[in-house]
Parts: structure tokens; sequence; C-alpha cells
């Protein structure tokens, strides 16, 4: 008998060999172009997850989604972006032209847009998965993003409700075949205790620290299944260029070993230290 030892190997049989590689290798390297090639992923992001992003008002979150949307785009990949209280598609496509990686080429085609808020205040939340449902089949994407998902959990009338929402979602998933990317206002103790966090393969986290010469903005990633990702706070910054992440610096992994010898005189002390 023999086993299929990889993730390759299992598109192949679905989806063809060439079309798995292609596939592959971009969802391997687009986390990396939104990160000019910091890694911090140990391998990018996997095909097919659900991924949550997190982070208060003016944080970078949606920036971040879009820059790896259209380099995604550029690959050949198509995104669905669907918005629920966010701002207007035209609002939108306006501060996206300020950064060097928004092309309007790919809007229509490779970024379609929806207005999930405006088909939930008429049909109500229970209609929501049959409207993605619908919307994935009309446009084929291999991303789908819900910005704000956080939006969402709010229309529910409790938390059982929303719950049971959240794991039919992640069941869909497997039938759509598409990378999930779930946008929301979410504070940093809500990460640990909400359901939409259970189920989720990664979690980014962006947030800031104000000082008096600039903002500091930081990212970690909390949880990334199958993969060796970086632990801790990166650095990062918003550029004309898009998001640059500047990886935390790793221990080097040596002991680091001190010499140090004093002398006293009088009441003077004097310490040298040799490292």
């Amino acid at each position: 008998m023999k086993f299929i030892t990889s993730y390759v190997e299992i598109l192949s049989r679905l989806i063809g060999s060439e079309n798995a590689e292609k596939i592959m290798k971009i969802l391997r390297e687009e986390m990396k172009d939104v990160c000019f090639n910091s890694n911090i992923l140990g391998g990018g992001i996997p095909l097919y997850s659900l991924n949550i992003v997190s982070g208060a008002p003016g944080s970078g979150k949606i920036i971040f989604v879009q820059n790896i949307i259209f380099n995604s785009a550029r690959d050949g990949l198509r995104s669905l972006y669907l918005t629920t209280v966010s701002e207007s598609q035209f609002k939108m496509v306006r501060h996206l032209q300020e950064f060097d990686f928004f092309s309007d080429e790919f809007l229509g085609d490779k970024f379609i847009y929806g207005d999930l808020g405006a088909f939930v205040r008429k049909q109500g939340p229970d209609k929501i998965l049959g409207y993605l449902t619908d919307m994935v089949k009309k446009h084929k994407p291999n991303i789908v993003v819900i910005d704000s998902f956080k939006a969402i959990r709010d229309l529910f009338p409790d938390e059982k409700t929303f719950k049971a929402f959240v794991y039919d979602l992640a069941a869909t998933l497997s039938i759509w075949e598409v990378t999930v990317f779930l946008v929301g206002e979410y504070e940093e103790k809500e990460l640990t205790v909400l359901s939409e966090f259970a189920v989720a393969d990664g979690i980014f986290h962006l947030y800031g620290q104000e000082e008096k010469r600039f903002q500091k903005r930081y990212l970690r990633i909390l949880k990334m299944r199958g993969t060796s990702f970086e632990q801790g706070e990166h650095l990062f910054e918003i550029t004309p260029a898009g998001i640059k992440v500047y990886p935390r610096i790793k221990p080097a992994g040596k002991e680091l070993q001190y010499e140090v010898k004093t002398e006293k005189k009088d009441l003077e002390s004097k310490v040298w230290t040799k490292c």
C-alpha cells in the first residue's frame, strides 16, 4: 500500500500536478512578499487555512490583508473581499491607491468586492452561509476575506448560536477549498476566549504603542498550524510599498561567559569586564 506523504501529492490528485505546485508555491511566497522575505512563518500561509487578522482600528490589519491579496493577484490568484460594516469600495480603493502593491487592473477580475453587510441587513444572519456559498460558486476565488468578521458576531442573538455558525463555517471551508482571512477589531484579551479563535488555523495580531517621537507597530503570530513560525513581537512599519516587517532577533544560542576582575584602592572601585 502506498501512502500519500505530502500535501502537494494530495492536491495533485485533485487538481493536477501543475496546478497543485503553482498554488502551493504562491501561498508559500505571499507572506514573504508582504514581509519582504522576513520568513517569519517558516514556509508561508498554509493552503486552505482559516486565518484571523485582529487589531484595533488603525493597527494596519486591512493593509496587511490587502498587501497579501494584491501580491497574490500578480501570481494569478483571485480574491473575494466581502465587507460588513467597513468602508465602501470607493473609499477603500482610494486609500489603496497610495500603495505600490495596488493595481486597478485587478479590480473586478482578480479582486472581487462584495457587500455582505447589505445582504445580512435584508436577509438576517441565518442566511450568511448560503450567501457565502453562492458567491464562492459564482466567482471561484482562491482567497476569501470577510471584513469585519467581528461585526457578524454582533448580529447573532447569543454566543451559542454564533458558535454553531462558526463551526458550520469551518466545516464548509473544506468543501470550498479556499484560503480565508477573517478581519476583526478584537482586543488581545478576546483572542483566548472567543469561539472563532478556537477553529482558526492562523492568528495574526497587530497593535501599536504610542511614544513621544513616533508610533511603534508590532505583529505577533499567535497560532499557525503546520508551520514553524517565529514567536514573539515583530516590529513593522507601513511604507509606500506596503507592510515591512523587521523580525525579532533570536538569541545566538551560546552561553555568554564573562570574566570580571575587581581592584579596590582606598574608597574607589574599578571593574573590568571581559566578554
